[in-house]
């Protein structure tokens, strides 16, 4: 796996061969999907976010589990930037990472369950916007 450190501008994919993979940054936006943070809206909550994913899971993820993707998604987040271009996937990608930082076993597609379930409470909250 190539060196990865923590910047805004690490795009990441999941190839099933090599796992998590840097992409070079030809590829950057060809990876992004056409959204952009929005952050005028009310606080996320991390507990509501926690169960509108468990209520869409079909596995169990204890509250340990989700304090680790909880951390993760808040490093992701805040390390945006008003207009920023983020997709699902370079979330998933992020996330999956910190995990294995923080040594906690889980599938990369459980944390892809995960990460579309947090992106669509995200949409629903107004905090996404399609260009």
């Amino acid at each position: 796996m190539p060196d990865i450190k923590d910047d805004k501008r690490n795009r990441f994919t999941y190839d099933s061969d090599e796992g998590l993979v840097l992409l070079p940054p030809e590829k950057i936006e060809d990876s992004c999907e056409k959204t952009v943070i929005e952050l005028h809206s009310a606080p996320i909550r991390s507990e509501d976010v926690r169960e509108f994913v468990r209520e869409r899971i079909d596995f169990p993820m204890t509250n340990q589990q989700w304090l680790v993707i909880d951390v993760a998604m808040g490093n992701y987040w805040n390390n945006r930037k008003i207009g920023s271009w983020i997709g699902s996937e370079d979330m998933a990608g992020f996330i999956f990472r910190h995990c294995e930082q923080e040594r906690m076993l889980i599938s990369w597609e459980r944390v892809l369950k995960i990460t579309d379930q947090i992106w669509a409470y995200l949409e629903m909250k107004g905090r996404l916007i399609e260009e």
